[in-house]
C-alpha cells in the first residue's frame, strides 16, 4: 500500500516541484499531497505518514494541524551540478541580483550557493517590495523569474533548489523503504546534485587505485590531504599538508602513518570505518581543525584521507561566510557624517562616540525613542576597527522571550521540537568579530541577562540543547529608552549586567534640546522626500518651540504629512492638530477640572509643577526620585508613590508629558502657563 506524503512549501510551485522529484524516486510506493500558504491550505488538517516541512517557519504555523502519529521532515536543500556549472562559468569579481520571493530566501539562496564554492560572484538580494533595486544588468533566480525586474538584460535561471541525498535517505527510512536505495534512481541521484565537498567528492571518486595520479588535484585543494592505503602507508600528501605539518612529503611518502603522524587518529577510522569531523589538535604551535574521511570499497577499508586545516584559517572562511549570508542590507549603514546638526549638545554627543569608537568596550546609549540611538550604533561600528565585519542588530522588545534566546545563541539539531535539521548558528556566531546591537535590551528577561553577562564575562556561547563551548569575538552595543537604575531597584534588570554594559555610557539628547537642528534635520528630510515646501517665520519658531515628544521619528511624520498636504508655503492652516493644540494650551476647561479634581492636594501638585518649571527653564526633565528628592530639600517630603500619583494627575490634564527613560515629566505650555499664572496670583 502506498505511503502518503504530505508536502508543504510556501509557494504552490514549489510544492509541485518537490512532488514531482520525490515520486521521480519512489513511485508508486508514495502518493503526495501537496499545500502551500500561497494556496492558504496550509489551515486544513493534514494526515500523512510523513510530513515534508520546506522550512521551519512554516513548520511552527501548522504543528497544530498535524497528526501526532506523522513523521516529520525538515529537508537540507541543495542545486543541480548543472546549476553550480552555470555560475562556476561566470567571470570572477561579476555583480548581479539574486532574486528570490523575499528577503529571507534571498539570503538563503545566497549562503547556500557560497557554501557549495561559488565565491567568486558578489550577490546582491532583490525580492518583490524592494524600495531601491540595484542598477544591475545580470540577475540569477531559483525558479522565481517572475520576480525579477524589468531593467535586466540577462536572467540565468538556475532552477529551484532539490533535496540532497542525506534528506532523500532520511525520507525512506521514515517511510520504511529503506529497500529502494539499492535502487538504480536512489544510486544516481547523487551524480546529479551538488555537495558543499564537492571537491572532496572528485577526489574520492578516483580512490579505488590509491596512488599518484592524485598530485594534479592535491596541488590545487586549498585543505592540507593526507592519503593512507589500507595498510596505513601513506601515498599523498599536497603542498598545504606540507605547511601545516611543517614537515617535507619526502619524509612522509612510503612510511607507516603511525610512525611519523601518529597524532593523527587514522587507526580509530580503520577499526571503526566511520568518520571523524572537526577535532581540533596541536601541532606544534599551530592548532589544526583535522577531519577524517574513510575510503571504502566492498564493505571493506581501502585507505582514508586526513584533512588538516589551520584554526586561524577555518575561522576566516566561517567569517567569509557568515559576510556571505549577511550580505550589505544587514551591515552597519550610516557613519558620524550622517547624524545632522550644529548644536552643542549634538556635537558634543557626537565627539564622546568618536572617542568610543577607538576601543572595544561595550557602549550603553540611553535616550527618549526617536532620537537616533541606532545611527549612533552603526556610526560607532563603522568608525571602529570592527568596520569590515558583520553589524549584527536585534530588538529584544520584538521577539518573544522563548524565540529569542535560540536566535542569540543558536541551537543545535534535535535542541527542540521542530529544530531545523544540522542546527543553527546564533547571531552572536554570526557577529563575531564585528558588533551586535540589542536594541531596548530592558526587555529581556531575567534568564537570558543571565546567560548574556557570562558571554560578556567569557566570551564564549553554547548553543541551546548543545555542550560544545564556541569562542566568539562580539563588541555588544546596547540601548534602552528607560532609566535602567529604576528598573534594577524593582528587580527587573540585573545589576552586575547593568554595570558590565554601562562601561561607556553615551546619553543622546532629545530633539527638543537641540535648537536650530530641528529645522536642519527637517530640510534633510524634505530631501530625502523630494519636497518643496518652504515655512514661514512664524510657522519655524511653531515648529522649534513644540515639545517633540517623539523626536526625529515624530518630526519625520510632519514632514510627510505637510509633503501630503501642502501647496507651496506653508501656513497655520496646514499644521496638524497636535503642534496646534500645544500651542493654544489644549482644551480650555483642562484648568478648571484640574482645580477641581485636586482639592486639597493642590498645594502639592503646584510644588511639583514648580519644580518642573525650573527644569523647563534647564531644557531637562525630572523622575519621580529626582523630585521627591528635591522636595525633601525644600522640606517637603512626598514617597515615590504620592508622586506617581501627582505625575499621573498632571499627565491626564495635558499639563505634563511623561516619557520613559532619562527624559523624564516634562511641563507642557499649557502647565508653565498655568504656573506663571499661579505666580501672578501670588
Amino acid at each position: 500500500m502506498a505511503k502518503k506524503v504530505a508536502v508543504v512549501t510556501y509557494m504552490a510551485s514549489a510544492a509541485r516541484f518537490y512532488s514531482s522529484r520525490l515520486e521521480e524516486l519512489f513511485g508508486d510506493n508514495i502518493e503526495t499531497r501537496l499545500y502551500s500558504v500561497e494556496e492558504h491550505t496550509t489551515s486544513e488538517n493534514i494526515e500523512a505518514d510523513l510530513i515534508v516541512v520546506s522550512t521551519y517557519p512554516i513548520f511552527e504555523t501548522i504543528k497544530n494541524n498535524i497528526k501526532v502519529e506523522s513523521e516529520i521532515v525538515i529537508p537540507s536543500l541543495t542545486f543541480t551540478k548543472d546549476a553550480l556549472e552555470q555560475l562556476r562559468a561566470l567571470p570572477k569579481g561579476t555583480k548581479c541580483m539574486l532574486v528570490n520571493s523575499s528577503v529571507d530566501m534571498c539570503m538563503e539562496t545566497i549562503a547556500l550557493i557560497s557554501q557549495l564554492g561559488v565565491n567568486h560572484v558578489e550577490f546582491f538580494p532583490v525580492y518583490p517590495g524592494m524600495s531601491e533595486i540595484p542598477e544591475l544588468e545580470l540577475a540569477v533566480t531559483p525558479g522565481e523569474a517572475r520576480f525579477a525586474p524589468e531593467r535586466v538584460k540577462r536572467l540565468i535561471d538556475i532552477g529551484d533548489r532539490v533535496f540532497d541525498i542525506s534528506t532523500m535517505i532520511e525520507i525512506a527510512l521514515k517511510l520504511d523503504q529503506e529497500f529502494l536505495l539499492g535502487e538504480n534512481g536512489f544510486m544516481s541521484y547523487p551524480e546529479r546534485i551538488a555537495t558543499n565537498s564537492y571537491s572532496l567528492e572528485r577526489l574520492a571518486g578516483k580512490t579505488t587505485k590509491l596512488e599518484s595520479q592524485f598530485d594534479i588535484l592535491l596541488r590545487i585543494l586549498d585543505e592540507g590531504i593526507v592519503g593512507v592505503n589500507s595498510d596505513g602507508v601513506i601515498f599523498a600528501v599536497n603542498q598545504c599538508a606540507e605547511k601545516n605539518i611543517g614537515v617535507q612529503k619526502t619524509e612522509l611518502v612510503g612510511r607507516k602513518v603511525e610512525e611519523v603522524l601518529g597524532y593523527i587518529p587514522f587507526d580509530a577510522v580503520f577499526s571503526s570505518m566511520q568518520p571523524i569531523r572537526n577535532k581540533l589538535i596541536k601541532v606544534g604551535d599551530t592548532y589544526i581543525d583535522l577531519s577524517i574521511e574513510p575510503v571504502t570499497g566492498m564493505n571493506r577499508m581501502i585507505g582514508a584521507f586526513a584533512i588538516l586545516k589551520k584554526f586561524k584559517d577555518t575561522e576566516q572562511q566561517q567569517q567569509k561566510l557568515r559576510l556571505q549570508l549577511l550580505n550589505r542590507g544587514y551591515r552597519a549603514k550610516y557613519t558620524f557624517d550622517d547624524i545632522i546638526g550644529n548644536s552643542a549638545a549634538i556635537m558634543k554627543t557626537k565627539k564622546i562616540a568618536m572617542r568610543m569608537s577607538d576601543t572595544n568596550f561595550p557602549v550603553l546609549i540611553t535616550g527618549e525613542s526617536g532620537t537616533g540611538k541606532e545611527l549612533f550604533a552603526q556610526a560607532i561600528h563603522n568608525a571602529s576597527s570592527r568596520a569590515e565585519s558583520p553589524f549584527v542588530a536585534v530588538n529584544c522588545a520584538a521577539i518573544p522571550d522563548n524565540l529569542l534566546e535560540s536566535e542569540l545563541f543558536g541551537y543545535e539539531e534535535g535542541a527542540f521540537t521542530g529544530a531545523k535539521k544540522g542546527g543553527k548558528p546564533g547571531l552572536f556566531e554570526f557577529a563575531h568579530m564585528g558588533t551586535l546591537f540589542l536594541d531596548e535590551i530592558e526587555a529581556m528577561s531575567l534568564s537570558l541577562q543571565s546567560k548574556l553577562l557570562r558571554i560578556l564575562q567569557e566570551k564564549e556561547v553554547i548553543r541551546v540543547g548543545g555542550d560544545r563551548v564556541i569562542n566568539v569575538d562580539v563588541r555588544i552595543i546596547a540601548t534602552t529608552n528607560e532609566e535602567v537604575k529604576e528598573l534594577i531597584a524593582e528587580g527587573r534588570f540585573r545589576k552586575d549586567l547593568y554595570y558590565r554594559l554601562n562601561v561607556l555610557p553615551l546619553s543622546i539628547p532629545p530633539l527638543r534640546e537641540r535648537g536650530e537642528d530641528i529645522l536642519l534635520i527637517l530640510e534633510d528630510i524634505k530631501k530625502g522626500l523630494g519636497s518643496d515646501f518652504e515655512l514661514s517665520e512664524d510657522i519655524r519658531r511653531i515648529f522649534l518651540n513644540y515639545s517633540w515628544e517623539g523626536n526625529i521619528r515624530e518630526l519625520r511624520n510632519y514632514v510627510e504629512y505637510l509633503t501630503c498636504v501642502s501647496d507651496g508655503r506653508i501656513t497655520r492652516d496646514d499644521l496638524p492638530p497636535d503642534i496646534l493644540e500645544e500651542r493654544v494650551g489644549g482644551k480650555p476647561e483642562v484648568c478648571t477640572e484640574f482645580l477641581e479634581e485636586a482639592g486639597d492636594r493642590l498645594d502639592d501638585y503646584i510644588r511639583v509643577m514648580e519644580l518642573l518649571a525650573k527644569c523647563y527653564e534647564d531644557r531637562t526633565g525630572a523622575g519621580r526620585r529626582a523630585l521627591s528628592k528635591m522636595m525633601e530639600e525644600k522640606n517637603v517630603f512626598l514617597s515615590e508613590p504620592e508622586i506617581r500619583t501627582i505625575l499621573t494627575g498632571l499627565e491626564k490634564h495635558g499639563l505634563i508629558t511623561v516619557s520613559r527613560g532619562r527624559g523624564g515629566s516634562k511641563l507642557t505650555e499649557t502647565g508653565l502657563n498655568f504656573v506663571r499664572g499661579i505666580k501672578r496670583v501670588k
